[in-house]
Order: C-alpha cells, then structure tokens, then sequence
C-alpha cells in the first residue's frame, strides 16, 4: 500500500496528515525502548525522507524507520560517537535538513 498522506517531524514526533481533510492520521513519538530520559526527545527538531513505504526520521542524533502506512517504528540506530544534533539525510537524491529555530515565552 503506498503513502499518499502528508509526513510532518516536530518535537521528538512523526505525524501522518490527511492533505484533502487536514485530520492527523496517526502520531508517533521517537523514543528509545529502556531509556527514560529519552523518552520524548522534547524540543528536538525532526528530518524526514520517506521511500518506498518507509519513513526516516533523524532526531537528536538518533535514527528511526517508521512503516508510513502505521507510523510503527521498525528500527532505531543510535548512531553511536555521532553526537546529540540534528540529523541531515539524504537518501536516492531525495534530502532532508532541519532548520532549528525557538520562539521566546
């Protein structure tokens, strides 16, 4: 089944929206199994390429594969001696960047 919804990273999650209704489909949070303090990632920005049903999230130097149809993660790989950072990808030509940016309260 191919993706035909709208991907969007944010905030330590990965959501699938609806582009005829604009009604999220489903929502997932990137956390690593085990380990609490990195249970929602917080404010961490998220970069994204999707192909081929699959959806790649790069979030605080972690990655994740997401099944774009459930939003169920498939795998993560901590990236190990990588750092803590946003996470710029590309993958079959297709890029994706994170520019942060933090408004004031």
């Amino acid at each position: 089944m191919r993706n035909t919804n709208l991907i969007i990273g944010t905030y330590g999650h990965v959501a699938s929206i609806n582009p005829i209704s604009g009604k999220e489909v489903w929502r997932t949070k990137l956390v690593v199994e085990g380990r609490k303090w990195f249970s929602s990632l917080g404010m961490q920005p998220v970069s994204i390429i999707e192909d081929d049903g699959v959806i790649y999230a790069g979030c605080y130097g972690h990655l994740f594969a997401l099944d774009a149809i459930s939003g169920r993660i498939k795998w993560h790989n901590e990236l190990k001696g990588l750092g803590f950072s946003t996470i710029a990808m590309n993958f079959k030509g297709k890029s994706s960047t994170v520019q942060q940016s933090y408004s004031g309260m």
